[in-house]
C-alpha cells in the first residue's frame, strides 16, 4: 500500500503580545511511504511501510529523513453510546543529520491519539474528547520546549452537530 500524510498548523496565539499569527507550514510535515497493510476486521488496521521519507518545513530549521512508517488503528463502541478510536503512528528514521546535529533517534517520531465520542448527546449535538501522547524531539528542540526529549501530551474537547439524517 502507498500512504501519504501532511500535517501543519494554521494559526497560533502569541502569548507575549496576545495576537494571532500565521504558523502555516511552520512547522509542516509531509510523509510518504510504501509497504504492506493488514485489516483483519472492520475494527483494526495495521500498516508497515519500510520505504518512506519525511520532509519537514521550513527546511532551514528542520531536517528531513528517510525511514519507515508504522501505523495502527483500533475502534470500538463502548457502553453502547460512546465510540472509542485509538490511533498510533510512528516514523523511524534510518539515519540522522550530522549537519544539524540530529541523531536518527532525534528524527524519529511517534504519536498516539485516543478519541472518545458521544455522537448524539442531546438533539444531534455530539461531544468529543481527544487525548494524545507524542514524542517529536526535532519539533520540541526548534520550538524551544523545556525538556524537549520528554514525552509530550495534549488534549482537546469539542462539540459537533449532525445536519440531516
Amino acid at each position: 500500500s502507498l500512504e501519504a500524510a501532511y500535517e501543519t498548523g494554521i494559526l497560533n496565539i502569541d502569548e507575549d503580545e496576545g495576537r494571532v499569527i500565521s504558523i502555516f507550514n511552520n512547522p509542516g510535515q509531509l510523509t510518504a511511504s510504501l509497504g504492506s497493510s493488514w485489516t483483519p476486521n472492520s475494527n483494526f488496521y495495521l500498516s508497515v511501510h519500510p520505504f518512506g521519507a519525511q520532509w519537514n518545513f521550513p527546511n532551514d530549521e528542520f531536517s528531513s529523513s528517510i525511514g519507515s512508517r508504522v501505523s495502527a488503528a483500533y475502534k470500538e463502541k463502548l457502553f453502547n453510546f460512546i465510540d472509542w478510536n485509538s490511533d498510533f503512528r510512528a516514523f523511524i528514521a534510518y539515519q540522522g543529520d550530522s549537519s544539524q546535529g540530529y541523531t536518527a533517534n532525534d528524527l524519529s517520531t511517534w504519536n498516539w491519539t485516543n478519541t472518545f465520542t458521544i455522537s448524539d448527546l442531546i438533539g444531534g449535538i455530539g461531544l468529543g474528547f481527544n487525548l494524545g501522547l507524542r514524542r517529536n524531539k526535532q519539533l520540541a528542540f526548534n520550538k524551544n520546549v523545556i525538556n524537549a526529549g520528554k514525552l509530550q501530551s495534549y488534549y482537546a474537547v469539542g462539540l459537533s452537530y449532525a445536519i440531516g439524517g
